[in-house]
């Protein structure tokens, strides 16, 4: 019982020590560029093994982005999801996703992250939901991720983890683009001409 409380407690602070960020700094945290970042200046797009919401196996996050252009949206809160949802939507309008999602050279990416150990169990309880929750033809580049990433999020920008965050990956696993908050018109506009772009020329 000492440990859960410590857990719930750790969880408790920084729930709202992050809270009380947004209040302050609102829920754009830095600018989004307003084109893509050169190929030789862009950083690779780190590796994250989570479970595959299809299969329920191990699946590693560059195995599904090599080769193809994604845009990988991260979230793990609802407040967050609402974010990332603001730019996929446009993003599928554009760019709808198959069942047979091999045979698409663009494509939606999601990682539901889960740090906390309490909230990560409850989510893992939640997966036949969620299951019903997303469309099946998303259900292939849905993972799901239950442990601490707190190494990437420097590198990532990803200063808060209950907002929600996009990135625009190119065919070598390259982070040409990246968001986060509620999508601005700007924003859809840069992602879904960067996108045609990178389409234009094999994905590079």
């Amino acid at each position: 019982m000492w440990l859960v409380g410590c857990r719930l407690h750790d969880f408790q602070s920084g729930y709202f020590a992050e809270f009380s960020e947004l209040s302050k700094t609102g829920s754009k945290l830095w600018k989004a560029t307003s084109s893509m970042i050169n190929a030789d200046k862009a950083l690779y797009m780190p590796n994250i093994i989570g479970t595959s919401l299809k299969t329920s196996e191990s699946v590693e996050l560059v195995d599904l982005l090599r080769g193809k252009i994604s845009l990988v949206a991260i979230s793990g809160t609802r407040f967050g999801e609402e974010h990332t949802e603001s730019y996929m939507t446009p993003f599928l309008k554009r760019w709808p996703m198959t069942v047979a999602n091999n045979s698409n050279k663009v494509q939606l990416v999601e990682l539901n992250i889960q740090e906390n150990p309490l909230k990560a169990g409850l989510v893992r309880m939640m997966v036949p939901f969620v299951k019903k929750t997303i469309p099946e033809e998303r259900h292939a580049n849905y993972v799901l991720h239950y442990k601490s990433i707190k190494h990437l999020k420097d590198p990532l920008s990803m200063q808060n983890s209950y907002l929600g965050y996009v990135f625009l990956v190119d065919s070598n696993c390259k982070i040409r683009w990246g968001a986060h908050g509620p999508a601005t018109e700007t924003e859809v506009k840069t992602l879904l001409e960067s996108v045609q772009k990178l389409s234009e020329r094999g994905g590079r």
